[in-house]
């Protein structure tokens, strides 16, 4: 009978956990952070919808980028700052070199509010990879 009791105990207490982290997960906000391939990103930055964001150095961002990519480099002091000037309610093309930085940055920008943020995966190597064009 003690082993009936614990099981059913044990039961309930997994369920009313689980049903606690959907309920946590719901309330949560909208934002997310997804990691897509070049063509995806290419066409998410076509809409217009939102900021096209290059976190590499500005030694990087000179040698080629994204056209109408705004340079704000992950490992400035003032990182923090300066993305807290973007707009809320904006999406967020992200992207670096090969993807790591920015992944970083995108979990930044999320932690400050950003919601909806678009990592290039394997960056702007995957991107002229695939033959689509930089700006100098």
């Amino acid at each position: 009978m003690k082993q009936l009791i614990t099981i059913f105990s044990m039961i309930f207490l997994s369920l009313a956990c689980g049903n606690l982290s959907v309920r946590g997960q719901q309330k949560s906000s909208d934002s997310f952070i997804k990691n897509v391939d070049a063509e995806a990103f290419k066409k998410l930055i076509e809409t217009g919808n939102g900021i096209l964001l290059d976190v590499r150095t500005p030694e990087e961002f000179e040698s080629g980028h994204i056209a109408n990519a705004q340079l704000i480099n992950v490992n400035d002091s003032a990182f923090v700052e300066k993305i807290n000037l973007l707009p809320k309610d904006k999406e967020i093309y992200v992207y670096c070199r090969s993807g790591k930085r920015s992944l970083k940055a995108a979990g930044v920008l999320s932690t400050n509010g950003l919601k909806h943020i678009y990592n290039l995966d394997n960056g702007i190597i995957g991107w002229t990879g695939k033959g689509f064009p930089v700006t100098k």
